[in-house]
């Protein structure tokens, strides 16, 4: 019986100890299982941990984290020690009444509504630099607990350019409404439909109308060659917009509204602040026409967009600088003419001479093919003394050629110039025919008249058509008339060489 009982006691022992061995297991299991998600959960703080770093340590914004009612700077990115001009060291012992010196009673106010609010943003405050200087600043802020207690985690950006920029456009603003009220130009605000809303003395001034005249007008009233077209690859240009119509008819107000509608568009979008110069003529209310250049852009007046346009007068400039462009030709014929004359001088033949001046002509006339031929009417051949060229040609220098092939027309054989705009056109004698086959497509005879006898031809090719222009020709004639006395006095002067 004892030795029973005891079994059973054994028995019952073992298996309590194998229940609290399992209750010890599970736990233990339980503990592994704690350990692990302590260790995740471990590795994920450190993460957040790494990541808050990274920004604090890299981030292009300056960031403080202040206690404001104890006055004090717990800590500042590099950012922040840049932005201030300090060491790190150096600005941690800084109280932030020391950045913000005379600004405290407005910080505490911010300060107090994002600890209520949980976030703010101010751009009222300025930071004092090291070097003295006050920063305007824009301040993003949010709570953040340290130690128990609530503090300011603020991202501060330096917004003195943008400051200086609000302050430049305010000044560009009151400068543009003193330069309107007081300009000479013609100053004109119309609806982005064409019709005219506002201008100046001077508009009126410059054409003819009373001011309440002018505002019933449409903009193709006083300017009808305004070319939307022109207006609107200026605008492209100005604003890269390649998508911009510019398909319009030249005088079509609907086209006037539809391409300032859509610069309008993109202007607002894209906030650029420019604006397009045109040349163009207006019209007065007498019908007369003059030339102006206008300078147009956009204005926002009282949040509606409108065209602005200052007009000047061009009609002074433009015939100074049509005398100037004729002054500049004038001058630049002279010096043309003085260097074929000094390289005829000293040419000693007439080949040298040839060469000399066409190589004086395509610097001032710059075709692809330039000769100079001689005629001997009793053999009934031509000589070329030169030739000048950009490729191979047939027409070499020394070819000899028949008369026949220069297709000497009353017209040349009377010392007119032969202008042929498009060789293509009509039949032409052989040389004509040949240089067509190298490439060139108008041509100029101009005649060599010596004593009052044809000698020879200046010969001009280029590769356009239609390529000479009235004043080319006339060059080319003056030039001619140099070359055939020169080439003239040469023959004689070999002549003489011979017979002596």
């Amino acid at each position: 019986m004892k030795d029973s009982q005891d079994g059973q006691n054994g028995g019952m022992m073992e298996t309590q100890i194998l229940a609290e061995l399992r209750r010890m297991r599970d736990e233990l299991d339980e503990l592994q299982r704690l350990h692990q998600e302590n260790r995740a959960q471990t590795r994920i703080l450190q993460e957040h941990v790494d990541r808050y770093q990274k920004i604090f340590q890299y981030s292009n914004d300056a960031i403080f984290i202040i206690d404001p009612q104890r006055d004090e700077l717990l800590d500042v990115n590099p950012r922040a020690c840049t932005l201030l001009g300090f060491e790190r060291e150096e600005l941690l012992k800084k109280r932030v009444s020391d950045i913000h010196p005379h600004e405290m009673p407005k910080l505490l106010e911010f300060a107090r509504s994002v600890l209520d609010q949980g976030v703010g943003w101010t751009n009222e405050l300025s930071c004092l630099t090291k070097d003295g200087r006050r920063l305007p600043a824009e301040m993003s802020a949010s709570v953040l607990e340290v130690n128990e207690r609530k503090c300011v985690l603020a991202m501060v950006r330096d917004i003195s350019s943008r400051k200086a920029a609000e302050q430049a456009l305010r000044e560009s603003e009151r400068r543009f409404r003193t330069l309107v009220e007081s300009a000479v130009d013609a100053f004109m605000v119309t609806t982005l439909d064409g019709s005219v809303v506002e201008v100046n003395d001077a508009a009126c001034e410059m054409l003819g109308y009373t001011r309440s005249e002018l505002l019933k007008l449409h903009t193709l009233d006083y300017a009808p060659d305004f070319d939307p077209r022109a207006a609107a690859e200026a605008w492209k240009a100005a604003l890269n917009i390649p998508h911009l119509e510019t398909d319009f008819a030249v005088t079509d107000r609907e086209a006037v509204t539809r391409i300032f509608q859509s610069v309008a568009e993109r202007w607002k979008e894209e906030g650029e602040r420019v604006a397009i110069t045109l040349e163009l003529d207006f019209v007065r209310k007498d019908g007369t026409r003059f030339p102006v250049e206008a300078r147009v852009g956009f204005i926002e007046i009282q949040g509606e967009l409108r065209t602005f346009s200052m007009a000047r007068d061009i009609t002074a400039r433009k015939r100074v600088e049509a005398e100037l462009r004729a002054a500049r030709r004038e001058l630049e014929r002279l010096e043309t003419f003085q260097e074929i004359d000094r390289a005829i001088l000293t040419a000693r033949s007439s080949e040298e001479i040839a060469r000399a001046a066409l190589a004086r002509i395509r610097g001032r006339l710059p075709c692809e093919h330039a000769s100079v031929a001689v005629f001997d009417f009793e053999r009934h051949e031509a000589t070329v003394l030169a030739t000048m060229t950009q490729g191979q040609t047939a027409i070499a220098s020394g070819t000899h050629l028949p008369l026949r092939d220069f297709g000497l027309d009353k017209k040349l054989r009377k010392g007119k110039t032969r202008v042929v705009d498009d060789i293509s056109a009509g039949r032409q004698p052989p040389l004509i025919a040949r240089l067509e086959r190298e490439g060139v497509r108008s041509f100029v005879n101009v005649p060599l008249v010596a004593q009052g006898k044809l000698i020879g031809t200046l010969n001009l090719g280029a590769s356009q058509v239609a390529f000479f222009d009235e004043e080319q020709v006339e060059i080319a004639a003056e030039i001619a008339d140099r070359l055939a006395i020169a080439i003239q006095q040469a023959h004689l002067h070999e002549q003489v060489q011979r017979h002596a």
